[in-house]
């Protein structure tokens, strides 16, 4: 009898991992397709993806390969939509938070939306496992479409193909033909009825252009070989920028160690004073003297 293939991959190395975000929280995505760090509605709640910190209870979102192996990552250009891809296989995932401006439409203030599309370049089958956990704990059973309801919140998931609920669970199995693109938004206080394969590929698009409309007002001189890096450390600094507040985080995380069986086990995800002087010092220098002086 063949063993099921695994979930994802368990401890993967932080390094492996690539950040998304809206600039009111973020989430961690692994290169083998696992948002395995997301903390709702905000960047200081409590996580509902928590397997970062804990594979079993933590709760995961994988969209990836069945044998749950490492793609390579890369960012689009000028943007924080992270590329996960899979070249063997002929899939690419693209990871992105909706809505990242300063101010949103009164509807949307709530709502903190994942976007992922799904691309194939051959004939591919690709696996979707969503287990939420609150705040590391089981969530409640699953009605007929994919809603967990939360004392504070819901937490919701559409797709652009079927998908299967129960025991806690959303779970799905899609063969994909070359050119083919699927589209999914998990999100908090998401209700699938409001999502479609236009609305989604419009938010995505919008977001798109909110950083490459930011990043294009950076001002580098003399940045020669490395102002691509220095754009990079610019749009991640930017998207641990708490929007409602003006504040800004050390890191989205927290409860990880600067080394196993240490003892500096801190949160990073508040507004520290050395961090935050450090990262408007260098956002002043790139010529974002309004947004610093907020």
């Amino acid at each position: 009898m063949n063993a099921p293939p695994p979930a994802f991959t368990p401890f993967a190395p932080i390094e492996r991992h690539g950040v998304i975000g809206d600039r009111r929280t973020g989430a961690l995505v692994a290169a083998d397709g696992t948002i395995d760090w997301f903390c709702a509605p905000d960047f200081d709640c409590a996580p509902v993806l928590g397997a970062l910190l804990d594979p079993e209870r933590g709760g995961f979102f994988r969209v990836g390969t069945k044998s749950a192996r490492f793609g390579q990552q890369r960012y689009v250009e000028n943007t924080a939509i992270l590329i996960t891809t899979w070249p063997e296989e002929g899939i690419e995932l693209a990871d992105v938070m909706a809505w990242p401006d300063d101010d949103r439409a009164k509807k949307l203030r709530d709502q903190r939306i994942i976007l992922r599309r799904l691309r194939a370049t051959s004939d591919a089958t690709v696996l979707l496992e969503l287990r939420p956990r609150r705040n590391f704990k089981e969530p409640p059973s699953l009605p007929r479409n994919a809603v967990f309801h939360f004392d504070d919140g819901v937490l919701g998931m559409w797709a652009s193909f079927p998908v299967h609920t129960g025991g806690g669970e959303v779970h799905a199995e899609i063969h994909m033909r070359p050119r083919d693109e699927h589209w999914i938004a998990l999100g908090w206080n998401l209700s699938p009825d409001d999502w479609s394969v236009k609305h989604a590929a419009e938010v995505f698009a919008s977001t798109k252009k909110y950083w490459e409309d930011w990043c294009g007002e950076l001002k580098i001189e003399n940045g020669g070989e490395r102002t691509g890096a220095l754009k990079r450390s610019a749009l991640t600094l930017q998207l641990l920028s708490g929007a409602p507040h003006d504040s800004a985080l050390a890191a989205l995380t927290t409860s990880l160690p600067e080394r196993i069986g240490g003892d500096r086990n801190y949160d990073y995800r508040c507004a520290w004073v050395r961090d935050a002087s450090l990262s408007l010092a260098m956002l002043a220098r790139m010529g974002k003297t309004d947004a610093v002086q907020r």
